[in-house]
Order: C-alpha cells, then structure tokens, then sequence
C-alpha cells in the first residue's frame, strides 16, 4: 500500500525576530532583528563551523580546536539593524555574555542549527 503525504506549503520569507538591547551607559535603545540564513549562507556558515573541528587520523571529527569567537560568529550572521546591516563579530563580543548566548541560542533555533532537545545525550528519544 503506497503511503500518503500531505502537501507542504512553505513561506519564502525567512524569520525575523525583534530584537531590543538597552545600553544603560548612553541610555539608548538600539533595534535590531535576527534573520534565518538563507540555504546557501547556511551552507557557508556550517564549512567554516567543520574549519573550527579537531579531527582524527580518519578524518572524524573529535572536538573544537577553538572556542574564540564562535557564538559571535553565529550571531553577526543573524543579527542585523534595521537598514539591514550586519553587526560586526567584534561589536557582538562586548555584548554581555548572557545576552551573547541568548542570541547565540535563538540563531540557532530559527537557523536550524540547535541541537534536538528531545533526545538525550546519546541521542534516544
């Protein structure tokens, strides 16, 4: 018996999620927004991702060679101000570290990249 799927239907536009942070020195909000890759920057970002990995004699990868810099490089993929221009790696690491991860996190829930929470740490649901 051949199985039935249902339809997809799909929006070109991609996610957007405000974004809002208050610099308490110049008394200032600034608005941004985080914006979902498109396939192709995906692609890109995951290549340099691998560039970053420790690897075996087999090829495998065994853990990261270097942390510096890499949820920065996640969110000034994502994180845009209202022209459109991206935020620079350097601005983002003096951004608080809770509020990097914050953003770090929500790039990679609307990107895709987060990890699946519905499994535990070897991988059974």
């Amino acid at each position: 018996m051949q199985k039935v799927h249902a339809p997809l239907e799909f929006t070109l536009k991609g996610v957007e999620v405000p974004v809002t942070l208050y610099d308490e020195e110049d008394g200032v909000k600034r608005e941004y927004k985080l914006v979902e890759f498109s396939g192709k920057a995906r692609d890109q970002y995951l290549t340099k991702l691998d560039a970053r990995m420790k690897k075996n004699s087999k090829g495998q990868n065994i853990g990261v060679a270097s942390f510096d810099g890499l949820q920065a490089e996640l969110v000034s993929k994502c994180l845009v101000d209202l022209n459109g221009e991206s935020v620079s790696v350097d601005v983002i690491q003096q951004f608080p570290s809770s509020v990097q991860q914050a953003l770090f996190k929500k790039s990679q829930e609307i990107n895709g990249l987060d990890v699946d929470e519905d499994k535990d740490d070897e991988g059974n649901e």
